[in-house]
């Protein structure tokens, strides 16, 4: 499935990362992990959970779980 830039583009801008309280910094942590995952499930290919480093290691060498 091939996505369109102005697609992309939709997708992250209906997220509202800027407003959205669940993807804003707190407590010296960031949640962009979680920012990528919504994006993703939006394309039906979600990402492992967890932290960035983990979905790291999830991925590598196709290690993921469906």
């Amino acid at each position: 499935m091939a996505i369109s830039k102005d697609d992309y583009k939709k997708v992250i801008d209906d997220i509202d990362v800027e407003g959205t309280s669940k993807y804003q910094p707190s407590g010296g942590k960031t949640y962009c992990n979680i920012f990528a995952q919504d994006v993703s499930k939006e394309y039906g290919t979600p990402l492992p959970s967890g932290t960035c480093a983990t979905m790291l290691e999830a991925l590598k060498g196709n290690k993921t779980l469906h």
